[in-house]
């Protein structure tokens, strides 16, 4: 009787080990799975911002070569304000 609750006990602990190995197996691959989502996720987020930044510098670029077919030359003259000043005198009234 002793033999068989021994070799009992020492069962349970073997599925107890069994089971506790499946679990540990099945945290790891959880966990890779999610790794990989995590990464398929940065990529496509890296892939997007690349896209918008090629775009605004598309864009930068179109305004640039568009403003430099202009002349768009401004004469300093253009800028003075003229200004006017009372006639200066030295002499008190």
């Amino acid at each position: 009787m002793q033999r068989q609750a021994e070799a009992a006990r020492k069962r349970e602990l073997r599925e107890e080990v069994r089971q506790q190995r499946e679990h540990d197996r099945q945290q790891i691959r959880l966990q890779k799975e999610q790794h990989v989502r995590y990464l398929a996720d940065r990529e496509s987020g890296a892939d997007d911002s690349n896209r918008e930044l090629r775009e605004q510098i598309e864009s930068l670029g179109n305004i640039l070569e568009s403003a430099l077919r202009i002349n768009s030359t401004i004469p300093f003259s253009s800028l003075k304000r003229p200004e006017d000043l009372p006639q200066f005198d030295l002499l008190p009234h």
